[in-house]
């Protein structure tokens, strides 16, 4: 599926809910115009999943929770390949901009961030922070430590699933 396919596709179904284009085959040619298109017409949407998606930036990430109030599971792992990239990603899907609205985060219940290896443990933190109701939280191979432990054991009280796997920088002692 490229460009083209995914543009004609989310034009004609505008009520969709659930979107998962993960691992399909062409996906490395969809780009932000796509993924915008997805945003404007399937303002319903609640649940987006895209693994593997080298080319996502900030742009989308700041459209996409703009013009999907709804939206409460975002899932993009694996999809940051590059150390400051990560970042970047992460920082504008939560920070308080001119072109964000921080109260949406409200609604987000599960995030998926598994291998990403390369963002920060005050990122994560953050994620935290922002997102009160979050009842599912992938952070597989995340270098992560006791800190983000205690974040997640004070604040994520509606927690229900947690990997951790490949986490190695957290102590024994917690």
């Amino acid at each position: 599926m490229g460009d083209k396919a995914l543009c004609r596709m989310v034009g004609s179904c505008r009520k969709i809910e659930y979107l998962n284009i993960s691992f399909c085959q062409g996906i490395t040619d969809i780009t932000d115009r796509s993924l915008i298109k997805i945003a404007d017409s399937c303002q319903a949407l609640q649940e987006f999943h895209f693994a593997c998606a080298h080319l996502i930036s900030e742009r989308f990430i700041s459209h996409i929770l703009n013009s999907c109030p709804n939206l409460r599971r975002f899932s993009i792992p694996g999809s940051c390949r590059r150390k400051n990239r990560c970042d970047i990603l992460v920082e504008k899907l939560l920070t308080v901009e001119k072109h964000l609205n921080v109260e949406k985060h409200h609604n987000v219940e599960y995030l998926d961030f598994g291998r990403y290896v390369y963002i920060a443990e005050i990122s994560i933190c953050n994620i935290i922070r922002s997102c009160p109701r979050l009842q599912q939280l992938d952070l597989s191979f995340c270098k992560i430590t006791d800190i983000t432990i205690k974040e997640i054991a004070g604040l994520c009280l509606n927690i229900k699933y947690l990997n951790l796997e490949g986490c190695n920088n957290i102590s024994k002692k917690l």
